[in-house]
């Protein structure tokens, strides 16, 4: 994924889609996004986002919201729930069981305040990774075996970009954030990562081999996938 600055709008990514037909623009708090046709020139690209450009600084940026008690925050394996006791308690506390991340903010702290925020982020990532390393791994393993592919190693990283890669040398890189997803969405990022240890780039090749491995559902997953983002996801990479 490429990027430049622009003077007004500020940090632009490009992101490569192999079914893109045009370029489709999406302002977030931080920065704007385009997806492109994955063969489209960079001169070509700058050239459509300066005519898209007034409609795009008229999108409305999207707000970050803060967690608090009431907030309905689902991963795959856990839901949040903010408590907010005993008194005496100094110091914000999390514990992860049976499927509810709690997180104890003592009810002297000001929980719209952002460092108890950014703490809360925090605590919520840390509870993330730990699922993914232990979820993502099994249901990889899983499906390659199922298609009897050789992966050489796992990783979990925090990329806020992309939800999971594939090298050369068949390693695949998983984001912790892919647990915001719903279940079907995650197992169609493991399978098309799986799909490049046979073809690495998104050439036809590429797609007509996930179409096999998924029987004829691609497009409808992979739109819902890039264009995939809640209100928490966009609070938790923000």
């Amino acid at each position: 994924m490429s990027s430049f600055i622009d003077k007004d709008l500020g940090n632009v990514l490009i992101k490569k889609h192999g079914r893109a037909k045009k370029v489709l623009a999406r302002r977030k708090h931080s920065h704007v996004q385009l997806t492109v046709p994955s063969k489209m020139p960079k001169s070509e690209i700058l050239s459509i986002f300066e005519k898209l450009k007034p409609k795009i600084l008229a999108l409305p940026v999207q707000k970050i919201i803060k967690i608090g008690e009431h907030s309905d925050l689902k991963s795959l394996t856990f839901s949040l729930s903010i408590t907010r006791y005993p008194i005496s308690e100094t110091k914000i506390k999390m514990s992860l069981n049976k499927g509810i991340l709690t997180i104890n903010v003592p009810p002297h702290f000001n929980i719209d305040d952002d460092n108890i925020q950014l703490i809360i982020k925090d605590m919520i990532i840390h509870a993330l990774r730990h699922e993914a390393k232990r979820i993502l791994p099994r249901k990889i393993e899983a499906f390659a075996k199922k298609w009897n592919i050789q992966v050489r190693e796992i990783k979990i990283n925090n990329s806020k970009f992309r939800w999971g890669s594939c090298t050369g040398r068949k390693n695949i890189n998983m984001s912790l954030f892919i647990m915001m997803l719903p279940e079907r969405l995650i197992d169609y990022v493991i399978i098309h990562e799986l799909a490049h240890t046979f073809q690495l780039d998104h050439s036809k090749r590429f797609w007509d081999i996930l179409e096999k491995m998924l029987g004829g559902k691609v497009e409808e997953l992979n739109n819902e996938v890039t264009y995939w983002n809640t209100d928490y996801l966009t609070f938790l990479k923000s």
